[in-house]
């Protein structure tokens, strides 16, 4: 007892009792779940920071660059003894997926860690142009649109003034009558 109390039970084989067992397995299960979660999340947030000195080429519409499938059960889903196997196969995976990126480089920047950041806009298909022409001719439609409209208003605020101006000019007409002579009555 003293010796396992003072933690020097190295290289001897201590038989327990199968609750014991199982209450011990179930100890050191939840005592290192935290820590295992931790260090998968630190691992999967380092392999997906850019390494310094770098490049990250990303797609500036938000589409995948991979064609690669989404593992069946999310990473975190697994238990927490079970989460770093899982990890090291999806690492794996990623870091042996092939890749090929064409298109415009939109944007490119250099960030504190010198990573290179290179966004791409993919080259569009016929679907894409035929897009596009679409969206063009529907911005020009709501820009003539625009255009008329301003000048129709335009136009409704001169005749507004010129209507007031002539209501008012009517009203003084009807409450001061000008008698006219004409030039008959005047021999």
């Amino acid at each position: 007892m003293k010796r396992a109390n003072a933690g020097k039970l190295d290289g001897v084989n201590v038989l327990l009792r199968p609750v014991s067992a199982e209450s011990l397995e179930n100890l050191v299960t939840t005592s290192t779940a935290p820590f295992i979660s931790r260090e998968t999340a630190r691992a999967a947030q380092s392999l997906n920071s850019p390494a310094p000195g770098g490049f990250l080429i990303a797609s500036d519409e938000g589409s995948e660059l991979v064609d690669q499938a989404w593992p069946s059960t999310p990473l975190y889903d697994y238990p927490a003894q079970e989460q770093w196997s899982a990890f090291q196969r999806l690492a794996q995976t990623l870091m042996q997926t092939p890749f090929s990126a064409e298109g415009i480089v939109t944007s490119v920047y250099t960030d504190a860690n010198g990573t290179q950041h290179i966004s791409l806009h993919r080259i569009p298909d016929k679907s894409g142009w035929w897009r596009y022409l679409g969206t063009t001719l529907l911005m020009l439609a709501m820009i003539v649109s625009a255009v008329y409209n301003g000048i129709q208003a335009f136009r409704r605020y001169q005749r507004h003034r010129t209507r007031m101006a002539d209501i008012q000019e009517y009203y003084e007409s009807c409450l001061n009558p000008r008698l006219t002579v004409s030039p008959e009555n005047l021999i």
